[in-house]
Parts: C-alpha cells; structure tokens; sequence
C-alpha cells in the first residue's frame, strides 16, 4: 500500500494552486467520494469494476479504500495549507447502490446528491475566499 499520492498528482495540484493565487481566482476543491467502506453492501461491491469479483487480479477493498482515503486527505490537506475552499464530498455520500452504479459513478439519485450538497458548499468557500 502506497504511503503518499503520486508525485505527479501533488505537482499537479501545487501547479493549480499556484495558478489560483496567481490569477486571484477563488478554488474550491471537491474530495471524490467512492463506495470503498467496509459496510458496502453485497450487491454494489459486485459492480466494483476496480475490484472485479472473477478476475485473477485486482485490488482488494480495503486497499481501495486506503489508495481513495490518502488521495482525499492530501486533498483536505492541500486545501487548507493553501487556504482554498474544500467540498468534503467524500464525507457526505454514503456508500449505496441507489448513489452508486459501481465505485464510484454516481445514480441519477447519486448526482442528486452531489449536487445538493455542492452547490452550498462552494457558495461558503467562494464567499470565505473572498473575505481573505
């Protein structure tokens, strides 16, 4: 199990904060919520594709759930040390079929979701960044 991100995911973020501050644009980032908890029902862990069933490779659950929880946490992270907005999503979508078609391609009811709770959260974090 990896103990960091890719490097070049971190550069890529580091490239897009600098850009943010450069350009004096307000960033809000938005954690990717996935179906990986140790609760998923059956039947949706079935669809996992990264994690095919019948296959002779893959990637067990619980090192899915790690590889998604470090990739989120840099993102929490790298967000707060930056002073960019953050949408925890990954927090907020609990992990069920009527919200996931797999991993973590979202339902109709999941985009739903999604939405509800990312419209509010990047209205607060534009209107935090703006109060910097």
């Amino acid at each position: 199990r990896p103990d960091a991100v890719a490097t070049g995911y971190a550069e890529d973020l580091d490239r897009i904060g600098a850009l943010c501050r450069e350009r004096r644009l307000r960033c809000v980032f938005v954690t990717q919520p996935t179906a990986y908890a140790p609760d998923v029902a059956p039947e949706l862990a079935a669809r996992f594709w990264m994690t095919p069933p019948f296959a002779d490779y893959g990637v067990d659950l619980e090192s899915m759930r790690h590889v998604a929880d470090l990739y989120n946490a840099h993102l929490r992270a790298f967000a707060a040390r930056q002073g960019h907005g953050l949408c925890d999503l990954a927090a907020g979508l609990a992990p069920r079929r009527r919200f996931f078609y797999d991993d973590m391609h979202f339902t109709d009811e999941g985009a739903q979701r999604v939405a509800e709770q990312v419209a509010p959260c990047v209205r607060k974090g534009l209107q935090a960044s703006a109060a910097q």
